[in-house]
């Protein structure tokens, strides 16, 4: 009997030593990397220059030969696309009828000759202005950081709007009032003659193609 109490005692014992035991908590991050905060990355600005707009590219809008104008499509003041028919011609030598069409997009000037009026290669109709392509004068120090080829962005200066890719196309003037030639996907809105604009490199990343410009 007294072994049996003995024995009793002992088990009861073993068991309550084992449940005092702490035990190991499963990690539930076992296995995982540590993770490292993300590093940051400096985005240098481009360089911008402040230029100011000269003009923009105007081409006349003449017949191939003496011709009579016999109708108008346009207006002053009015956008028309490549290909659009701006009037009817009667060709005077052989009294054949022929058109004029738009060489590109732009912005038409005012008529200088009316219905029934002549026509001559020297005397143009009118003139169309390619607002995406554009001259701009730059300072002498600015003009060190552009060079023609140069991908860039162009916005009107201190605004908030959305800058237009384009590409240097060339250069005029003298060293000391540098003027810079670009043509633009599109046009800048709000950009008139002396509007001052923000010109920018591109990075290397973004640059556009001469193709993808004249698009």
């Amino acid at each position: 009997m007294k072994f049996l109490v003995a024995f009793t005692l002992l088990t009861l014992l073993t068991l309550g030593s084992a449940f005092s035991q702490p035990r190991p908590q499963a990690s539930y991050f076992s296995g995982a990397s540590t993770a490292r905060p993300a590093a940051r990355i400096a985005l240098k600005a481009a360089p911008q220059t402040v230029s100011r707009l000269v003009s923009f590219v105007a081409s006349p809008i003449v017949a191939a030969s003496p011709s009579v104008l016999v109708e108008s499509y346009f207006y002053e003041g009015q956008y028309v696309r490549r290909g659009q028919v701006l009037a009817k011609l009667r060709v005077r030598s052989s009294n054949a009828t022929a058109y004029l069409n738009a060489p590109h997009d732009g912005v038409l000037a005012r008529a200088t000759v009316q219905v029934g009026e002549l026509l001559t290669p020297q005397a143009p109709l009118t003139t169309l202005t390619d607002q995406t392509r554009l001259l701009v004068r730059l300072t002498p120090a600015a003009a060190q950081q552009l060079h023609p080829g140069d991908s860039v962005q162009v916005a009107l200066a201190n605004t908030l709007g959305a800058p237009v890719r384009g590409k240097v196309t060339g250069w005029n003037g003298t060293t000391a009032k540098p003027e810079l030639q670009l043509q633009l996907r599109k046009s800048v809105a709000g950009a008139a003659v002396g509007t001052a604009l923000s010109v920018a490199a591109n990075p290397a990343a973004a640059e556009a193609t001469v193709a993808e410009v004249q698009k």
